[in-house]
């Protein structure tokens, strides 16, 4: 694999087949075929244009990826919106999670799938 970088020929040679992404992002949940790989995707954008990665270990497959071209995530002028909903999802987190808590350490079941 090392020095590697014709993606067919890889393919061929490991009687498998190239698939290509566009517009993937770092919040990308699925890679081509619809697998969550979000180790993989995290390692992608290491890589620089033009750069083949080493085999990639995922949860249902190995990859290896030829970066084509990366577009730099545009600045954020004002992240107060950003920053705002983030805060929010993070209370939202806490509030779930202590409910959860006092449910569990309370012993009670949640048995309303018999009546409804």
């Amino acid at each position: 694999m090392s020095g590697r970088t014709d993606l067919n020929a890889l393919a061929a040679e490991l009687g498998s087949t190239v698939r290509s992404a566009s517009d993937v992002t770092f919040s990308s949940f699925n890679i081509p075929g619809g697998f969550s790989e979000y180790e993989v995707i995290g390692k992608i954008f290491t890589l620089d244009p033009g750069q083949t990665s080493v085999p990639l270990k995922g949860d249902v497959a190995v990859y290896v990826v030829n970066l084509k071209d990366k577009v730099p995530a545009p600045e954020l002028e004002d992240a107060s919106s950003e920053r705002t909903t983030l805060e929010q999802r993070a209370s939202g987190r806490v509030s779930s999670g202590l409910f959860n808590a006092l449910r569990d350490a309370a012993g009670v079941k949640d048995q309303r799938s018999k009546y409804y």
